[in-house]
């Protein structure tokens, strides 16, 4: 392990986390370079536990590295424009509700990553990964290791301080260690449509965030488990 890696496997995520909603997720989509100074202004702004960020930064990420680096936001915002059209689940306003309010200072809304080291594929390893935070292709079971047994932990304890009203964890095959790092593998839960919800937690597991997993129909099933109070909104 590097320090570059301690920086990563310590930093908890972005967003506001007291209070509100949480998403959960399994990496980063973004690809750490080869030379770390390439990425120099990222590992300092992740030297802090979490941030907010600023507005228009994530249309600016969406111009960068195109629609597909922030598809999940897209699914984020409209689940959360949701909660306030009614129950007709309109989303008018989700791209103004994405570039002006999510992970901003007051919105309510946290997003953590289970996994520190972000890849373009969660099936990915980059050869160059072993040098800048030492883990090579052959370490991964390692790797997840010391992530199950240091990084869980520790999110755990965050999560439990911040007190989500509900937490999202989205990427079916995170599921497993969804239920290592929130400790539910003893509890009840309820299961359609691949959307489950755990009611005395207050927590739900969807597929990931795009459109080919997540539709309008379970965008919609979300919501209506978010309003009915089944998960505590």
């Amino acid at each position: 392990m590097t320090d570059h890696f301690e920086i990563l496997n310590n930093f908890m995520g972005i967003g506001e986390p007291s209070g509100g909603i949480w998403f959960v997720g399994l990496e980063e989509a973004y690809q750490w370079k080869k030379n770390v100074e390439d990425d120099k202004k990222w590992y300092e702004r992740y030297k802090d536990r979490y941030f907010c960020i600023d507005a228009g930064e994530i249309d600016a990420s969406a111009n960068e590295y195109g629609k597909g680096f922030t598809k999940i936001y897209d699914i984020m915002s409209k689940i959360l424009i949701g909660l306030k059209n009614g129950p007709k689940h309109e989303y008018n306003g989700w791209k103004g509700y994405r570039a002006n309010i999510l992970f901003q200072k007051r919105s309510g809304v946290f997003q953590a990553n289970i996994y520190p080291l972000g890849k373009k594929r969660l099936d990915e390893w980059p050869a160059h990964y072993e040098k800048v935070f030492g883990f090579g292709k052959s370490d991964i079971k390692k790797y997840l290791s010391v992530i199950r047994e240091q990084r869980f932990p520790k999110l755990r304890v965050f999560w439990k301080e911040s007190r989500p009203l509900s937490t999202i964890c989205f990427g079916k095959a995170g599921w497993d260690d969804f239920l290592r790092l929130f400790e539910l593998d003893k509890e009840e839960f309820r299961e359609e449509d691949s959307i489950r919800v755990y009611k005395k937690q207050r927590i739900i597991f969807t597929p990931f965030f795009d459109y080919r997993h997540m539709n309008h129909s379970r965008i919609n099933r979300v919501v209506d488990n978010l309003k009915d109070r089944k998960v505590g909104v």
